[in-house]
């Protein structure tokens, strides 16, 4: 699914609404990125700019955002992850300490200052005291959402015979929770009378966490259980989403700091019409709804017996 998607369906939803939209991605690396980039704003003439906002894009591209800014067009931010929380991202990313400790001063040298330009600070979770100030009166806090007719919809239920099988989709990092997973899983095999259902979980995507929670899984003997599929799209990907019975949001947005979140998959888990664990705290399912298996923001355990006792009383 990822950015590009989330990108397309925005525009998707605009053109459908009556904008005239065009989607804008720099492919080059480097210099020649940023270049083409500012090129690029500097020569469009939209009414109104929506930029997805990077630690360098706005240290790079703030000047040009400025002086199209002067001359009349609207100029739209959109902050996917609240910049607190990118700092605990940084931490958790595959790159020496030194690196690490530069790309946190930038953030902090950078924001909110050059956010200044824009008419408009699209926000999905709340920011700190520090990368809000001045901006305020800008910033929008908002919610993500999909284009439903681009996701398969199951076309069957599966019941629970003697394997419930979940499933969690996404480039894996550790806010995603999935180790509460496997964890979990480990705890409700080890006890005699569940045995006899068995529980399996799909983990789909690659990324920073995956060496971890494959080495979890063997340290806890559940490698049988925890089965690492890969990237999948397509039909491939549906006929998974067909043979689970639970999918599984993002469960450790403490892990960087946030309370809340617009997550994406949650969105496309409900545009495919498959219940899903999740965390509280998400804008668009307040009051929780029941097919959401709703549990707390931290690294406790999940009560699997539960959970399959939530699937079997579902109405759905």
């Amino acid at each position: 699914m990822g950015v590009y998607n989330k990108l397309k369906h925005i525009c998707l939803s605009l053109e459908s609404n009556g904008n005239d939209v065009k989607l804008t991605i720099v492919s080059d690396f480097g210099l020649k990125k940023h270049i083409k980039m500012v090129y690029l704003i500097l020569i469009t003439n939209a009414n109104i700019i929506i930029l997805r906002n990077t630690l360098s894009s706005m240290s790079i591209y703030c000047l040009a955002l400025l002086i199209k800014r002067i001359l009349g067009v609207k100029i739209i931010i959109d902050i996917p992850t609240p910049l607190h929380a990118v700092v605990h991202e940084l931490s958790s990313f595959k790159e020496s300490n030194i690196k690490k400790i530069f790309k946190k001063i930038l953030l902090y040298f950078v924001f909110p200052y050059s956010l200044l330009t824009a008419n408009r600070v699209l926000q999905y979770a709340e920011e700190s005291k520090y990368f809000s100030f001045l901006l305020k009166h800008k910033i929008k806090l908002t919610s993500n959402g999909i284009k439903t007719d681009s996701i398969d919809l199951r076309t069957k239920i599966p019941i629970i015979n003697s394997e419930i099988i979940l499933i969690g989709v996404g480039n894996l990092a550790t806010w995603h929770g999935y180790d509460r997973i496997i964890r979990s899983i480990a705890t409700f095999m080890s006890y005699e009378n569940s045995k006899k259902t068995k529980i399996s979980f799909y983990i789909i995507g690659e990324g920073n966490s995956k060496i971890m929670l494959e080495n979890i899984a063997e340290n806890l003997k559940v490698k049988d259980n925890v089965i690492f599929y890969g990237s999948q799209t397509g039909p491939t990907l549906s006929r998974l989403f067909q043979k689970a019975h639970v999918a599984v949001s993002s469960l450790a947005l403490f892990r960087k700091k946030l309370k809340r979140a617009s997550d994406l998959k949650s969105r496309e888990y409900t545009a495919r019409g498959i219940p899903f664990i999740a965390v509280n705290g998400d804008i668009d399912f307040d009051p929780s709804p029941d097919f959401i298996y709703q549990i707390d923001n931290n690294n406790s355990e999940i009560d699997i017996s539960d959970l399959i006792n939530w699937y079997e009383n579902l109405n759905y």
